[in-house]
């Protein structure tokens, strides 16, 4: 029984997470637009997966640049209510790959 309540629990946080991340296409961007810049790591690990997959133009964006936050600035946490949550805006910087 434990098993299937521990099954249970992990697809309703799955469902919550996909019910915040998709009241629309551009929160969900944005807020992972600021993840990215917050952890380079991740960034890197993501960038590389794409690369391996792709296929396509060799001068996209994310080929060409990766995000990074401006010196000593940290997004904050906070979403900001309305009709939807969102971000408070903040700002990256497009830094050219070497």
């Amino acid at each position: 029984m434990l098993e299937i309540e521990s099954a249970i629990g992990h697809i309703l946080r799955i469902k919550l997470v996909l019910l915040l991340g998709s009241q629309t296409i551009s929160n969900t961007i944005n807020l992972a637009l600021m993840m990215l810049a917050m952890r380079q790591d991740v960034q890197e690990q993501v960038y590389a997966e794409v690369a391996a997959n792709m296929h396509s133009s060799s001068n996209s964006s994310m080929q060409q640049f990766r995000v990074v936050l401006p010196e000593g600035e940290t997004p904050s946490l906070i979403l900001q209510p309305g009709i939807t949550l969102t971000p408070k805006p903040y700002k990256v910087r497009f830094v050219k790959r070497k």
